[in-house]
């Protein structure tokens, strides 16, 4: 849930706002708001719920290309973001048997007849 706050005269009027957004849970990551380019979402590793945050300063607004807050003469809120990671399929490691060895022969050496004198 985010939470958006204007100042109208002397008073301060804060309306929720409800999103959506759903992490993998793959790794961490930051993703942008699809409704305002101030917002961004912070997805964390083994957790499918994502936490909100805003690019505070004025003239800031999260990039949607570099993914991080940015100059807003920099940043182009409609730009598509890179997909959000996903799983990658499990690597096998390759096997750790040795390889088999092959014993050097074990027949004796052949004999010569010796000339006897």
């Amino acid at each position: 849930m985010r939470f958006a706050a204007a100042i109208f005269g002397f008073g301060l009027v804060a309306v929720a706002v409800a999103d959506d957004f759903q992490c993998n849970g793959v790794e961490d990551y930051l993703y942008p708001d699809s409704s305002n380019c101030r917002y961004y979402h912070i997805c964390k590793k083994g957790s499918n719920k994502s936490s909100e945050d805003a690019c505070f300063i004025f003239f800031r607004r999260f990039n949607p290309e570099k993914l991080r807050c940015d100059w807003c003469w920099n940043v182009d809120c409609s730009a598509k973001p890179p997909p959000p990671p996903t799983p990658s399929s499990p690597t096998t490691p390759p096997p750790t048997t040795p390889p088999p060895t092959t014993p050097p022969p074990t027949t004796p050496p052949p004999t010569t007849p010796s000339s006897l004198p």
